[in-house]
């Protein structure tokens, strides 16, 4: 689903709910002083430095949404909700679900309604303003990452352990798929130990490979009947970055001349595809390279295209196709689908 969006210490996101926690609703005053005029930042870093790599090629965006403000209580301080965000439900107990919960909640409300006080910030960097050029000040945020390539946000739903579904918007690399849960953040951020103003939060994104599409184009062109059925075979094998990432046997039979496609998926974006032709009818000869490569692109569908003449001959040999399918009680299992034997 896509929606519009509108156009110095270090804490883990884990760590995060904790802190926020600590600062809302507390009873009879605080630990120590907060300077709720002080000026504020936040550097959102899209993921650690396993995915770093490849999600600077994704061109990750940050925006904020402002949920609620800093007040004085009392000899302490807590949150005051702001609109459209009033609905929402704090407590002095919440644990870290309910903060999760909260983010989702809060998000629900973003994507519909709100407007984010921050725009299109670049992932990693520090925001210390918001769109206006005001300071950014004391107060719980929404973070909703998305791509900076595009002023939607693409969004999805995944599934938490106990089945609970939960709001993640998506980012796209060349080869991976990255979904980011929304997080809050509360600023400053205050521990037992300190008060931090300068908050630097790391996302925990999951990532998953990109898959594209092979198209295989089969021509049989016939100088004579045919006097029964013929199959051509291809291999289908596919590297990327030197290793093995797809590995298959397809067939295609013709009843009578024509041209026909077949059409392979869940092959990895940016693999690089070599289909053979094995076997290509006992009665018939390839006129076009045995040997095809295509690389794979989640953009456009890949294609290579094989001819064969049927002429009535005989050309000697046979082929199977073998077919591979993983099933949870035996494992890998092996079944030949067609033995395809020519005439001596």
């Amino acid at each position: 689903m896509i929606c519009r969006a509108h156009p110095r210490r270090t804490m883990t996101a884990l760590a995060l709910a904790a802190a926020l926690m600590a600062a809302l609703f507390i009873p009879g005053g605080t630990v120590r002083a907060v300077d709720l005029a002080e000026p504020c930042a936040v550097t959102v870093h899209p993921s650690g430095a396993d995915f770093a790599p490849d999600l600077a090629q994704a061109h990750v965006a940050v925006d904020l949404y402002q949920i609620s403000n800093a007040v004085e209580q009392g000899g302490s301080w807590g949150w005051r909700l702001l609109a459209p965000y009033t609905d929402l439900r704090l407590t002095d107990s919440m644990e870290r679900a309910d903060w999760q919960a909260l983010a989702q909640s809060a998000a629900e409300v973003a994507l519909a309604e709100g407007t984010p006080i921050v725009t299109g910030a670049a992932g990693s960097s520090r925001i210390d303003a918001t769109n206006a050029g005001n300071p950014l000040t004391a107060g719980v945020y929404l973070v909703l990452v998305r791509s900076g390539d595009a002023e939607e946000y693409t969004t999805t739903t995944t599934t938490d352990e106990e089945g609970v579904e939960r709001i993640a918007t998506v980012v796209r690399s060349p080869e991976y798929a990255y979904t980011f849960l929304p997080e809050l953040v509360a600023l400053p951020a205050e521990s037992e130990e300190e008060t931090v103003y300068d908050l630097t939060v790391t996302m925990k994104p999951e990532r998953r490979a990109r898959y594209g599409e092979l198209e295989i184009q089969k021509t049989l062109r016939a100088t004579a009947d045919l006097r029964e059925p013929v199959t051509c075979v291809f291999s289908v094998e596919a590297t990327l970055d030197g290793r093995s990432v797809y590995s298959d046997v397809a067939a295609v039979t013709f009843s009578q001349p024509g041209q026909k496609t077949l059409l392979l998926d869940r092959i990895p974006v940016g693999a690089t595809v070599t289909v053979r032709e094995l076997y290509s009818g006992a009665e018939c000869r390839l006129v076009s390279a045995e040997t095809q490569t295509a690389a794979i692109s989640a953009e456009a569908v890949a294609r290579v295209a094989f001819v064969n003449e049927y002429d009535g001959g005989e050309h000697g040999g046979h082929g199977i196709v073998n077919h591979f399918a993983y099933g949870a009680a035996n494992g890998w299992e092996w079944t030949p689908n067609w033995v395809l034997t020519r005439r001596s």
